[in-house]
């Protein structure tokens, strides 16, 4: 049986900005009525392409007055108008953004907003008419206007410009995608499964009788009687000790310090039998480092299985430190996967930031997930 993760990712809030100064504007909607920006490829949504659009408004007559919070001015010949985002294909799918724009509406300064991301509010698109797709931008402080073919103030729900020669508008926007979804999925090897068949048994039986050992392997106060022939076939690196004039091979004794006991005693059972053996320690990491270090494939195999199968997160940051230092792949990839699926849970998690925090490589790569 083999066994999967997933990995659902809902990255953080993007933001976007983009400044659009619009020369002889009031000029350009008199004659064109709408004038729009170059496309904007809007980041946090896979790609959509939009353009900011000013449309001008027909009050129906010479607007010669703005009251702006109950604030009146006189003005020359004001242009109105709206300002929208819209999809450059129309589409945009189920995308949801929130944003504003900031106008600066002769000496007055004018705020369009659609959405709220610091309430993480975001809208879909709505239909703005004539065939097109997008975002209102709503002012925050609506303005009145007064014509004199009315003779009176109306409300209009947009902007509004001097006309002058020489008028430019400049518009600054800023947007806010509430971040992209990524799904991942990694599938552990099958399980592995050895049959307790008479070889194993008697290979045991071998490992327990120091009737014909001929090398000890010590570890603090333990010592395990052992075989070289059966030491040197199963690992590469127990073959180069005895197959070179090492102190070891001369005489007879292997010290290992850097494990406890048990992990070793596990080691050596697997080394014999090749047996499942990682129910047998307390600390799978040391277990997983001792295979390592005598490059034992098949040890490192029912390691990651039980790293796999196993939801206890104690020893993960342990793992994730010493499969990173020794270039152990596989469980670094499933301890980073296994951390970024509660990675809000670590974060405000006090011990394993402080375990962590000695490797700034490893906190930059969770933090980037």
């Amino acid at each position: 049986m083999s066994k999967a993760w997933c990995v659902t990712n809902f990255s953080d809030v993007v933001s976007f900005s983009c400044d659009w100064k619009i020369v002889n504007f009031s000029r350009c909607l008199k004659i064109h009525q709408k004038t729009d920006s170059a496309a904007i490829v809007i980041p946090g949504t896979g790609g959509l392409v939009c353009h900011m659009v000013c449309t001008g408004y027909n009050p129906g007559g010479i607007v010669s007055k703005i009251q702006v919070n109950d604030v009146e001015k006189v003005v020359e010949e004001a242009t109105l108008f709206s300002i929208t985002l819209e999809l450059d294909d129309g589409d945009g799918g189920a995308a949801k953004l929130a944003g504003f724009v900031d106008v600066q509406c002769d000496d007055v300064s004018l705020r369009g907003c659609f959405g709220d991301q610091s309430k993480e509010v975001f809208l879909v698109k709505t239909n703005l008419g004539g065939g097109k797709f997008g975002w209102s931008f709503v002012p925050e402080k609506p303005i009145k206007y007064f014509t004199s073919s009315t003779n009176q103030f109306k409300d209009h729900a947009g902007f509004y410009h001097s006309n002058k020669q020489d008028s430019t508008v400049e518009i600054k926007l800023s947007l806010y995608s509430p971040g992209e979804i990524s799904k991942t999925v990694f599938t552990g090897p099958p399980l592995k499964k050895v049959d307790t068949i008479e070889l194993v048994v008697n290979m045991k039986a071998l490992l327990l009788d120091p009737k014909h050992s001929d090398v000890v392997l010590k570890c603090q106060s333990e010592q395990l009687l052992c075989h070289k022939a059966i030491l040197g076939t199963r690992s590469a690196v127990f073959e180069r000790m005895f197959d070179v004039d090492m102190k070891e091979a001369t005489s007879g004794v292997v010290v290992i310090d850097d494990v406890e006991p048990d992990v070793l005693k596990a080691m050596v059972e697997h080394i014999y039998t090749g047996n499942d053996v990682t129910e047998q320690v307390d600390d799978l990491v040391k277990l997983v480092y001792v295979g390592d270090k005598y490059e034992l494939k098949g040890l490192l195999d029912f390691c990651f299985q039980k790293f796999n199968y196993d939801n206890d997160d104690n020893q993960l940051v342990e793992m994730l430190i010493m499969a990173d230092k020794h270039s152990l792949d596989k469980f670094k990839d499933l301890a980073m996967r296994r951390i970024i699926m509660d990675k809000a849970k670590f974060i405000k998690d006090g011990d394993f930031l402080s375990r962590i925090e000695n490797y700034p490589k490893l906190l930059v790569e969770l933090f980037k997930a």
